[in-house]
């Protein structure tokens, strides 16, 4: 979304590869190689209710009216786009990237006064930066498995066996030879896919297979995790 002091701007990037041919229904249609279709749904309904949400929160804030314009944007630039009933909203809303600069261009000499000050401009900025929350999905509940089901250890990267053994300062791999000093970060990605950013000296020892506070204090340290809290109850921030 661009927002200006004379409009607002919602862009829907797509980034499709292939041959995408719009139908009389308004669906999007993509044509693989192997010429087998695939309905990706209606773009331009899409971006309607992303309009029409916009239109709903800027009444429910009291935000002062502007003018909104929007655009489906293909990133791709091999994506051969075909409008096949010649839609006269396809073919002013859905445009290849090189087009974008030209469109915004087309609206700013289209809307040339302001209809928002710089305060409310700020203030409807920020209002969309607070509002937007990535949706969480608790991945364990969603594939019906339980933590107990989880395999702790740090997986080799060369070949896979797991666990590897920590020993002089590096881990170690049983069944290939393989060696490193950095396999651990891997393992702890995944707990922070599965269960958040927060990991406490206890929850990196069970989940690495490792007793040694003090090592997991360097080893944790040596990754630049910044740690919350002091003794039993500090934890861990992981950031990837």
């Amino acid at each position: 979304m661009i927002n200006s002091r004379q409009l607002i701007l919602i862009n829907e990037v797509k980034n499709i590869f292939g041959t995408v041919i719009y139908d009389e229904f308004g669906q999007a249609i993509r044509i693989r190689d192997n010429g087998k279709e695939e309905n990706l749904g209606n773009h331009l309904e899409q971006v309607n209710l992303q309009h029409f949400r916009l239109l709903r929160l800027m009444r429910d804030y009291n935000l002062p009216a502007i003018p909104i314009e929007k655009l489906i944007t293909y990133s791709n630039p091999n994506t051969i786009i075909k409008n096949i009933t010649n839609n006269k909203s396809i073919a002013n809303m859905v445009i290849h990237k090189e087009q974008l600069l030209t469109k915004v261009s087309n609206f700013t000499e289209k809307y040339c006064a302001a209809c928002y000050t710089e305060q409310q401009l700020r203030r409807l900025s920020e209002l969309l930066v607070s509002l937007h929350t990535p949706k969480k999905v608790d991945i364990l509940k969603k594939f019906h498995v339980s933590c107990e089901q989880i395999r702790c250890g740090v997986f080799c990267p060369k070949c896979g066996a797991l666990p590897m053994i920590y020993s002089a300062a590096k881990w170690n791999c049983t069944a290939c030879g393989e060696t490193s000093k950095a396999a651990y970060l891997d393992a702890l990605k995944d707990f922070y896919l599965l269960f958040g950013k927060e990991i406490s000296n206890r929850q990196v020892r069970e989940f690495l297979g490792l007793d040694s506070r003090s090592i997991i204090y360097r080893l944790m340290k040596k990754a630049g995790f910044e740690q919350m809290g002091a003794h039993r109850g500090a934890k861990y921030i992981l950031k990837f």
